[in-house]
């Protein structure tokens, strides 16, 4: 089924594939921003943003933007948009684990 309009008009494969590429970047990189920003201006003590389970946080929040995508498709019914999706959040996932997992293990 084709159809016309812009992209996220779209309900292809290679649709979701970009999204779920460049949303969690875009959110991790306003989430960091934010977080400069409350640090220079004094609201955010300088040790909290330098922590490592702050940048595992940060990460994980930026992922889960993926949510508000998959959102949006199911609610137009682009079920290929959201097969798409699943790539490249499972590998967001995967590399979420190689650089944290062991931490969060350990830590038990």
């Amino acid at each position: 089924m084709k159809q016309k309009g812009n992209f996220l008009q779209k309900d292809s494969i290679l649709s979701g594939i970009l999204l779920g590429t460049i949303v969690p970047i875009i959110l991790y990189a306003i989430i960091l921003t934010l977080k400069d920003g409350l640090v220079s201006m004094g609201i955010l003590p300088e040790l909290w943003g330098e922590m490592p389970s702050s940048t595992r946080t940060f990460t994980i929040v930026a992922l889960c933007g993926n949510l508000l995508v998959i959102h949006y498709f199911n609610r137009n019914q682009f079920y290929n948009s959201m097969r798409g999706l699943v790539f490249p959040t499972l590998v967001y996932v995967a590399l979420w684990l190689w650089f944290f997992g062991l931490d969060l293990i350990g830590s038990f």
